[in-house]
């Protein structure tokens, strides 16, 4: 990506490109989200802190992607965040998120 990018865009441009190349849409629009954090180290952190930074881009990412219509109340009922194992390469984090399809029955 361009240097000049600040990094919001540099994530949902990137979450974009992966969930094209991972993700189907999901049928009715409708899905919980779980992203999981994964650091280098053991040390104690607040998984949820991730949420109005990376998070929120990487999920605008997928929006783009066309995977979901909107990130909005009416398409993601849920958000929730978990720690992953750690990824034992310094500076290096990974963040996953997963969708679960929500049915109409709820």
């Amino acid at each position: 990506l361009q240097s000049w990018a600040h990094w919001p865009v540099k994530f949902r441009v990137l979450a974009a490109v992966t969930a094209r190349q991972h993700l189907a849409v999901v049928p009715g629009g409708r899905c919980t989200v779980l992203v999981t954090v994964c650091t280098p180290t053991n040390t104690v952190f607040d998984p949820p802190n991730i949420a109005s930074t990376v998070a929120k881009a990487c999920l605008d990412g997928v929006v783009d992607a066309g995977i979901l219509p909107d990130d909005d109340s009416r398409h993601v009922t849920r958000t929730s965040y978990d720690r992953g194992p750690k990824t034992n390469v310094r500076g290096i984090y990974r963040l996953t998120i997963t969708l679960e399809e929500v049915s109409d029955g709820r």
